[in-house]
């Protein structure tokens, strides 16, 4: 987006992290920011860590309650009218253990945030979105972790998998339909946020991970040069593709792959 002005940006998940670095961004490019987060008093440190904070407009809102999403989304468009970028980038991690471990409730609580969100915030903004033929942009924020393995992190790694199928999905809806729509996936790994600092295990050099910033920094690039996958670290990333490919094109076992090619950016 070259012309940012006066643009409206939706960001879920802006009140820590990405979400935030987001927020911080796009206000110091002239756009309207509509902050999304369940957590009221980060939001409003976010408007006012801000460095113009009539520009960023909080929103407490949970993206798991489709009720509740849906009057979200019209209350935005009778304020500002339809959003210009959608950012669905809200996500929780999941308590560690196997599959048959965790909680059922842990498992329901990682999906209604880490997919149905997303799918409610879709559901809600798209027909908004597509009532005008104008040129907007949908990024859904994805893991690395989708294209491989994680012991441990089921809920998660099923979750965010799935959004990358879902992301994949709309890409080839709105292709069909010939919508003026952009859709990306933004596909981290390695950055200091809330949830990485959680993780516990073999973590990686410090010189390997990102801040926030660095991922606005990429996912802008990518959004200017129109790519659906954008990768904070593409060789690396591109490496556990293909050996998750190799092994299912030779039907081999699939490689366990928790921290293969992680690093390289």
């Amino acid at each position: 987006m070259k012309d940012t002005k006066n643009k409206i940006a939706c960001i879920t998940g802006a009140a820590s992290g990405i979400g935030q670095a987001m927020a911080h961004r796009f206000i110091t490019q002239g756009m309207q920011v509509i902050g999304v987060d369940i957590n009221q008093d980060a939001l409003q440190a976010t408007k006012q860590a801000s460095k113009h904070p009539d520009n960023f407009h909080p929103f407490t809102v949970d993206i798991a309650n489709e009720d509740a999403v849906n009057q979200f989304a019209n209350e935005v468009k009778i304020q500002f009218g339809v959003v210009d970028m959608l950012c669905n980038n809200a996500g929780i991690g999941a308590h560690k253990g196997r599959i048959w471990d965790i909680s059922s409730e842990n498992w329901h609580q990682v999906f209604n945030v880490n997919f149905w969100g997303i799918t409610n915030m879709i559901r809600a903004f798209v027909p908004m979105m597509l009532n005008e033929n104008k040129k907007r942009y949908i990024i859904n924020t994805c893991s690395g972790v989708a294209l491989g393995t994680q012991w441990g992190q089921s809920p998660y790694v099923s979750s965010k998998s799935a959004v990358l199928s879902l992301s994949e999905l709309l890409f080839h809806e709105l292709k069909k339909d010939e919508s003026a729509i952009q859709v990306s996936v933004l596909v981290p790994t390695f950055v200091q946020t809330r949830d990485y600092l959680t993780v516990k295990g073999d973590l990686p050099n410090e010189d390997d991970v990102l801040q926030a910033n660095d991922v606005v920094d990429i996912m802008l690039e990518g959004i200017e040069n129109q790519r659906f996958y954008i990768f904070t670290h593409p060789k690396g990333l591109a490496k556990r593709v293909q050996v998750k490919m190799e092994s299912m094109i030779n039907r081999t076992d699939p490689v366990f792959s928790e921290h293969l090619y992680y690093k390289e950016k």
